[in-house]
């Protein structure tokens, strides 16, 4: 199966970013939903994909990208409140292995197990990341915490693990030894 058979709502588009110090660069982003089956629903995360130049060298950075109706959970194991995704599949890329389809279906994997979304209430602040405006299916309900950032999103141009996910490359690492 190809990425778009399996992951229809998730279509290439180009795009140019300008860099800090004024140039600009190509680069392609995939945009639109996974879907993902928690307590006996579907429910569509909306993300972003975004290839620069160097891929697939280099792995891509991925995004939830919260509709307006929707917040990025608190302390999320695998998506900071910006909406960076830290997978183990990001963080052992290889050019030879891995692809955009087998990181959709590692997404899914994840987002199962722990959505990174929930419905904002009429109170809860607008979200923190950027905006994907790809409300397909449910969102689902959670307590709102007030404690969350309302920062603006950095975007980043190269891959960091997650702070969790390092102890866990090193365990991983410390066993192939």
């Amino acid at each position: 199966a190809s990425m778009h058979q399996k992951y229809p709502n998730m279509r290439p588009s180009p795009e140019t970013v300008r860099h800090p110090d004024g140039r600009f660069e190509s680069r392609v982003r995939c945009t639109g939903t996974v879907p993902i089956s928690y307590c006996g629903s579907t429910y569509n995360i909306p993300m972003s994909i975004s290839m620069d130049p160097h891929y697939p060298h280099c792995p891509p950075v991925v995004l939830v990208t919260p509709t307006a109706t929707m917040m990025i959970k608190d302390n999320h194991r695998h998506v900071d409140l910006q909406g960076q995704c830290y997978l183990p599949y990001l963080s052992s890329w290889a050019q030879h292995s891995h692809n955009l389809l087998e990181l959709c279906d590692a997404l899914v994997q994840t987002f199962v197990m722990d959505p990174p979304v929930y419905a904002r209430t009429s109170t809860s602040p607008p979200p923190v990341g950027p905006t994907g405006g790809y409300s397909q299916g449910h969102e689902y309900s959670r307590p709102h915490d007030t404690t969350q950032s309302e920062s603006s999103h950095p975007y980043s141009y190269s891959y960091r693990p997650h702070p969790r996910d390092e102890k866990e490359i090193e365990l991983q690492e410390n066993r192939e030894l």
